[in-house]
């Protein structure tokens, strides 16, 4: 391989002491290793869609803690999809009367055929009493008719 001075001149300065063949070397190892990591095949996720509007919420006194880092298992079927952990309010306590939140974590699941995800969501509503947060519960539905999916089952 014959390297423009250009090419000469940034490896000896990346690499001082080292020779020409190592550094381009290492340099074409460093290409060919991102190219083939950026192409590998990620993690398997719901098919989502956006909160129906007939969605209910609850009202919640305080919004959820930001959600956790997660180490994903191992998938060991093709059919399993991931779906994230969320937090979701278990009470809202009587000192201060803030919410209590509980985190579910993420699993492999799989999916009932047609049907979408639409992830957990708070959202401020104003009324004339000064509004309220609500809480909307993450919900598995049929994007056509908006009709209730059955929960995922638990990948094996």
């Amino acid at each position: 391989m014959k390297l423009a001075p250009a090419h000469l001149a940034l490896c000896t300065a990346l690499h001082p002491g080292t020779s020409l063949r190592r550094s381009a070397l290492g340099l074409a190892m460093s290409v060919v290793s991102s190219f083939v990591t950026s192409c590998g095949g990620g993690t398997q996720l719901l098919r989502e869609a956006p909160m129906p509007e007939s969605a209910v919420g609850t009202t919640v006194t305080s919004l959820p803690p930001p959600a956790r880092v997660e180490v994903l298992p191992i998938r060991r079927n093709s059919e399993c999809r991931w779906q994230d952990g969320y937090y979701r309010p278990r009470a809202t306590l009587s000192i201060g009367g803030a919410t209590e939140w509980v985190w579910t974590p993420g699993a492999w699941v799989v999916p009932s055929e047609g049907c979408r995800y639409a992830r957990p969501r708070t959202e401020a509503e104003r009324s004339k009493d000064g509004g309220r947060i609500a809480y909307f519960p993450p919900l598995y539905f049929n994007p056509a008719t908006g009709e209730p999916c059955p929960q995922p089952s638990p990948c094996d």
